[in-house]
């Protein structure tokens, strides 16, 4: 695309070029979302904040104007190519001889606060620094991919290109809860999304399915799932954990993962408002074929 040409023939004149060259077959598979989260957390989290994970120093990813696979790859590989000037490197040097490099986070006539890489605020005296000098250098570290082969950039990508918005979910306005399959992180070897059916298929034990929702308030509630399981089961192999809580479930048979029943899983107390709630859904049953839509929470009234 021209887009694409555009981004990539700005960073030919980086020394950076090689390295972004390598990574270009990244653009082109398919990227894990809850891989790319752990990477995130790993290398991003010291300096930018994403869906809960890491510090505010750097700028917010989701609200960048141009998020696109090209433009992301780019970023991580030459930091230096275009960097806003409130986020260039400030070097103070005091009259000790000690240097602190960050972004300029607040000054008044006396004092001077640089944020450091991991969101440490240092306050230092303007009659104790000897030089308060900028560069235009990017206070995130080139050869952050150092380390990552090319399915796990892609996971990188795949996750910075979503948006803190795009996974929230929040109560409708009857106050029901729905965890659909879409707005899910998924992990574990065998589940995946298949966009066609809009579910998560081949979702087995060791697998785990994770939604965060927002504001909800204190109740019953009861929980129904929308999936295809193709064998028959006993008990409540199912487990639904809400941040420190959890409840045992029931899937419905089906009679194929191609073929979706909707059956109450079980129910659950919410005590108090809760501002954040991490939902993870896991299985025990043993090569089970199990596919999943939906699951909803519904208030007793």
């Amino acid at each position: 695309s021209k887009h694409a040409q555009t981004i990539f023939s700005q960073a030919i004149s980086s020394d950076r070029q090689k390295g972004v060259e390598s990574f270009i077959p990244a653009l082109s598979l398919s990227g894990d979302l809850f891989a790319g989260r752990g990477h995130v957390s790993n290398l991003c989290a010291a300096c930018h904040q994403m869906d809960g994970v890491g510090v505010d120093v750097g700028p917010n990813i989701a609200a960048l104007s141009d998020k696109s696979p090209e433009s992301l790859l780019v970023a991580i590989l030459d930091p230096n190519r275009a960097v806003e000037n409130k986020y260039n490197q400030l070097i103070a040097t005091t009259q000790s001889d000690e240097k602190f490099v960050g972004i300029l986070s607040d000054e008044t006539t006396t004092t001077v606060t640089l944020t450091t890489i991991g969101g440490h605020p240092q306050t230092l005296s303007r009659q104790n620094l000897v030089s308060l000098e900028t560069n235009a250098f990017s206070l995130m570290p080139e050869g952050l991919e150092a380390g990552l082969n090319l399915q796990q950039m892609a996971d990188l990508l795949a996750f910075l290109n979503t948006s803190n918005e795009s996974l929230k979910i929040r109560a409708e306005v009857n106050g029901e809860i729905s965890l659909p399959a879409n707005r899910s992180i998924i992990s574990g070897a065998s589940a995946y999304y298949n966009p066609e059916n809009d579910a998560i298929e081949w979702i087995r034990p060791g697998d785990s399915i994770e939604w965060t929702a927002f504001d909800i308030q204190p109740g019953h509630y009861d929980i129904f799932g929308y999936a295809g399981l193709k064998d028959e089961h006993d008990g409540r192999p199912f487990v639904l954990h809400m941040n420190e809580t959890f409840v045992t479930g029931a899937g419905p048979y089906s009679r194929g993962m191609d073929r979706f029943r909707k059956r109450k899983f079980g129910n659950i107390e919410i005590v108090s408002e809760t501002p954040k709630a991490v939902f993870r859904l896991e299985h025990s049953l043993p090569e089970a074929e199990f596919a999943l839509k939906e699951l909803r929470l519904i208030p007793v009234r």
